[in-house]
């Protein structure tokens, strides 16, 4: 642990925590890699692959999935974490540890994946071609793919420069 001082400044005050809703993610993100596992291998007597649905914990998924803007609340419901993260970048009288940032950043962008990914699987064909339709066009229409091949360039000529 950095003492306080020229080694490492002052110490934070810790504030972070593992949620349970993060647990509860993490637990079902398992049990469901086991069951399509297991699903995959087959044999007598496995039962086919489980329909992948947020319902571990103490939470059974009861959400329409065609209800897009509830399809979130509460398996991936990030309110909390959020609240926590910004209490921990701008209180700078109780200044929170380096820990506790990227430990809850962490569980924000690990739920927030598994959201995304949770609503590609359910999404219905003409959402998918709406979103494949506004990816594309942002993609030919934009300056991303020279900007790419421009910074190469740039990364290569400052590396030749003794």
């Amino acid at each position: 642990m950095p003492q306080d001082g020229p080694q490492g400044g002052p110490r934070g005050t810790a504030k972070g925590e593992v949620f349970q809703l993060f647990k509860d993610r993490q637990t079902g993100s398992q049990k469901a890699a086991e069951n399509q596992a297991n699903a995959a291998i087959g044999g007598t007597g496995v039962p086919p692959r489980k329909w992948q649905l947020p319902a571990d914990g103490a939470i059974p998924f009861a959400n329409d999935l065609l209800d897009i803007s509830k399809l979130h609340d509460p398996y991936f419901k990030r309110d909390d974490l959020n609240t926590r993260y910004q209490q921990c970048m701008t209180d700078l009288v109780n200044k929170a540890t380096t820990g506790d940032v990227i430990a809850i950043k962490l569980q924000i962008d690990r739920i927030a994946v598994e959201e995304r990914a949770f609503r590609a699987r359910h999404a219905t064909l003409v959402r998918c071609f709406g979103h494949a339709a506004g990816r594309r066009h942002g993609m030919g229409a934009g300056l991303g793919f020279p900007a790419v091949v421009s910074q190469a360039e740039r990364i290569l000529a400052a590396g030749g420069v003794s």
